[in-house]
């Protein structure tokens, strides 16, 4: 029979961080699959409560929970809910906690992924594309930039700018600049808008997907087929793929600072071009 012993409380934390880095985890991976708009503020605010809720019915039910069993930690019977919800809190070191000796050294292993895991989906989006200067050697696109806005873009032509409303009906009361040029049968465009400050409240990732929602819903017949949360240049931003009456439109959302930009490919179906279009994604640059 092993013997039981008292929890150092620093190995209490490790198996509560263990807890509160799955629930943020598996928040993470469902906001960014879903139609879920969560902010990071609202993320790291609901991984607690999720921790507390199911921590308190699995030390109720199973006597344990995911981090309790990853550091060998185990609830003395009898367990009501008193202090099954004492030993899901963050905080508390109830008196029917105890340890079991010898944890390897693996479990710590484990323990560390999982919280790494859980930081690096909220922080560490690998970046997609290659620089501007590699992707568009040997071609006869030109560089637009913009001085005011401090960006640059690679066309295949010299680009027409125009004013847009952001709705077709224009009652939102906002206007975007689009700029975009034609290539045989394919249309490269690149359109900004500046964010009124009161979404700046509703964090990044939200506004990138509702501004995608608005897209597909302002789109004749469009259907969604792809979407990936990533980092482009350490910005925020989705790339996406509809397609609409016969037509390939593919792109990226991406914020800097209070403007939201949109780099666009539209194409007829099954004529895209994967190489360029990730050049002229990957030739966009903030300075």
């Amino acid at each position: 029979m092993e013997q039981t012993n008292k929890v150092p409380f620093f190995k209490l934390l490790i198996a509560r961080g263990v807890n509160y880095a799955f629930w943020l985890l598996i928040l993470t991976l469902i906001e960014d699959q879903t139609s879920l708009y969560l902010s990071s503020v609202l993320l790291w605010a609901l991984a607690p409560i999720m921790m507390v809720v199911f921590g308190t019915l699995c030390a109720r039910y199973l006597k344990t929970t995911l981090g309790f069993k990853l550091l060998r930690i185990e609830l003395e019977p009898p367990v009501d809910w008193k202090s099954a919800f004492l030993a899901a809190l963050p905080w508390t070191k109830p008196d029917n906690l105890r340890l079991k000796d010898s944890i390897p050294l693996w479990r710590y292993g484990v323990a560390l992924l999982i919280g790494a895991s859980a930081l690096f989906l909220q922080f560490n989006d690998p970046v997609y594309g290659f620089s501007s200067k590699s992707s568009m050697n040997n071609t006869s696109w030109i560089q637009y930039t913009h001085d005011e806005k401090g960006f640059s873009v690679y066309f295949p032509d010299e680009p027409n700018e125009v004013e847009k409303p952001l709705t077709p009906t224009g009652d939102s009361g906002l206007n975007y600049t689009e700029m975009s040029a034609k290539e045989k049968k394919k249309t490269y465009s690149l359109s900004y808008l500046k964010m009124p400050k009161k979404w700046g409240l509703a964090g990044d990732n939200t506004i990138l997907k509702v501004s995608l929602d608005l897209i597909v819903k302002n789109t004749a017949g469009a259907v969604l087929v792809e979407r990936k949360m990533t980092d482009y240049q350490g910005h925020k931003a989705i790339d996406y793929t509809l397609m609409s009456n016969g037509k390939e439109i593919s792109g990226r959302l991406l914020i800097h600072q209070n403007i939201l930009y949109k780099l666009n490919i539209e194409s007829p179906k099954g004529s895209s071009n994967k190489e360029a279009k990730e050049a002229f994604l990957a030739s966009f640059s903030i300075k």
